[in-house]
């Protein structure tokens, strides 16, 4: 409540909304390169009682008839509205909390059709270290990591009765928070499942003799406004039925965020290191394959080593250190070694294939070479490269969507489709 009397005081006060406007319009318009309208005051005419602006034509964003009139891609008006208000909070850390219908009108001046932003009066204001925060639970989301969703909820310095026990449940609200849009139904069904799931979880903890009560216990100050803000926009959406990846758009925004935290010296100019003399030719061959993965996403960063009777004779690097990380990679950065024990693997599966006991070289049903304990898991269409290149298993398996608590239990995720 005092977060929010604190706001209201604010609207009550002009020349805050007009130097607002100007600071959202240079963040989102000039810096973010986003197409839509937030008018400018006009000079000298701003007092504290009453202020002028541009005058942009433009219609009611809920007006249908003039929607359908100028035949406007809904879809396409909303994912304008969606990204604006998400540069604002993830990028800038400076956001509108009051995207109604009321602040929203759509211009068609120029022959395209734009959103208007209006009415900066409730417009909040993060600290650095908890906007970072924020960037990491929604890019965390988007990827089902719950680990780094609950060390980002701390950050955030959010908490719950259940916290301790269950963290699983607070990244559950926080996906249902961040579902995707669509439909006045599909949103109710998505809400009446949401809340069963809670319902049975009360249950089965007061089955188990423990606290069933849940209720928040830490709550940032501007987290009402962003429940506020992300509740309004899915509301127009559903208003106009747009369905949305809206977790997708946070997360693009979010990792944006955190990538134009580091400084521009910090950066990747380029995608493959150089080495300081003529290269080899092998190196040649190396260097242009790196850059095709790396052009083609197929890489994110990587090191290469070979190692000849002691003496290091080549050394190459690529890529940035991670998809929040924009540093590229270098011959000292430092990799993780969780999954050293796989490069044995490997190493045996090539072996394999150059041996000649694979019968179709690298196109071998990955299968054949198993128990079969363990083949009757595999598809028969998962070859031996699939296997090698790590495209297949579970990183795209699971939809973002996938309720925390399912992870956690095992007959779940046998049913699994």
């Amino acid at each position: 409540m005092k977060s929010w009397a604190e706001e209201i005081e604010k609207e009550l006060d002009f020349r805050v909304e007009a130097s607002n406007l100007e600071r959202v319009r240079e963040n989102v318009v000039v810096r973010g390169g986003l197409d839509v309208v937030v008018p400018q005051p006009v000079e000298g005419l701003v007092g504290k009682r009453a202020f002028a602006m541009d005058f942009v034509d433009g219609f009611k964003i809920t007006d249908t008839d003039k929607l359908g009139l100028f035949r406007v891609d809904r879809e396409a008006l909303m994912a304008r509205v969606c990204q604006a208000y998400n540069c604002q909070f993830f990028v800038d850390g400076f956001f509108n909390a009051d995207p109604h219908a009321g602040n929203l009108l759509v211009t068609t001046q120029g022959g395209v059709c734009r959103p208007v932003l209006l009415d900066f009066g409730m417009t909040v204001e993060i600290p650095a270290r908890r906007r970072k925060a924020y960037c990491r639970l929604a890019f965390h989301a988007s990827s089902l990591d719950l680990l780094g969703m609950g060390k980002a909820l701390k950050e955030v310095g959010y908490a719950t009765s259940q916290s301790e026990a269950h963290p699983e449940r607070d990244a559950e609200f926080f996906q249902f928070l961040m579902r995707d849009t669509g439909s006045r139904a599909s949103q109710r069904e998505d809400a009446e499942e949401f809340f069963q799931r809670r319902k049975e979880q009360k249950l089965a903890d007061r089955a188990k003799g423990k606290e069933t009560n849940r209720y928040m216990k830490e709550v940032p100050p501007e987290m009402f406004f962003l429940f506020r803000m992300l509740g309004l926009i899915r509301g127009l959406c559903t208003t106009l039925e747009v369905k949305l990846p809206y977790l997708e758009i946070m997360s693009s925004y979010a990792q944006k965020g955190l990538v134009l935290d580091f400084d521009r010296k910090e950066r990747a100019t380029r995608l493959v290191s150089l080495p300081p003399r003529p290269p080899l030719p092998l190196e040649v061959k190396l260097q242009r394959l790196l850059l095709s993965l790396c052009g083609r996403d197929r890489l994110l960063g990587v090191q290469v080593a070979v190692v000849r009777q002691g003496d290091v004779t080549l050394n190459l690097s690529a890529g940035v250190c991670g998809a929040m990380d924009p540093r590229p990679v270098s011959e000292h950065t430092l990799f993780p070694i969780y999954d050293l024990g796989n490069v044995l693997t490997a190493l045996l599966l090539h072996v394999h294939v150059r041996e000649g006991m694979a019968s179709k070289g690298y196109e071998t049903p990955l299968k054949s070479l198993l128990p079969a304990t363990l083949a009757g898991y595999i598809s028969e269409n998962v070859r031996l490269k699939h296997f090698l290149s790590y495209a297949t298993g579970l990183p795209t398996a699971l939809p973002p969507s996938l309720p925390a608590s399912t992870l956690l239990d095992h007959e779940a995720c046998l049913d699994l489709p």
